[in-house]
């Protein structure tokens, strides 16, 4: 096994973080025909993906997959392949778990924060013109029926 190590401080190619993976499979004695398959599969990764492996994330492999136009049972196990290979760089330090630091969620967060201040007050200007508007109408309404009673009836209502 592998030790933890830190995704930030680490600079490790696709191909050696490919390389220590399929290592570590076969001496857990995992059968020929299953590392002759995980070989075949993350080598053709590693040449198509030839920077670091903090730089990747699962999303550029399953578009990387899908882009190789193969039948749908091979693609599920290319991305069962891939993921367990994600999984096994997160969990030895080469991928970050999080792909967005705490700086950047703190930039979205005061972001957000920020359009919400402005959203907020015109949110509440508009309810209240909606409510305005909504109870001229009522009162129109109103008028209306009052109109036609006269116009119906030759009189107005009286108010008592």
């Amino acid at each position: 096994m592998g030790t933890c190590r830190k995704a930030d401080t680490l600079d490790i190619d696709v191909g050696q973080a490919v390389k220590e993976y399929y290592d570590e499979k076969y001496n857990l004695g995992r059968d020929d025909n299953y590392c002759r398959v995980l070989k075949n599969i993350l080598d053709r990764f590693s040449t198509y993906f030839p920077g670091r492996i903090s730089d990747l994330t699962f999303t550029d492999a399953k578009e990387w997959i899908y882009s190789l136009n193969y039948a749908p049972i091979t693609i599920r196990n290319h991305k069962k392949t891939c993921s367990a290979f994600f999984s096994w760089c997160i969990k030895h330090g080469y991928v970050r778990k999080n792909i967005f630091s705490n700086v950047e969620i703190m930039i979205v967060v005061a972001i957000i924060g920020l359009l919400a201040a402005i959203a907020i007050p015109r949110f509440q200007k508009a309810r209240q013109s909606s409510h305005l508007i909504v109870c001229l109408n009522n009162l129109r309404t109103y008028q209306d029926a009052l109109e036609q009673y006269a116009f119906e009836y030759m009189q107005y209502l009286r108010v008592t």
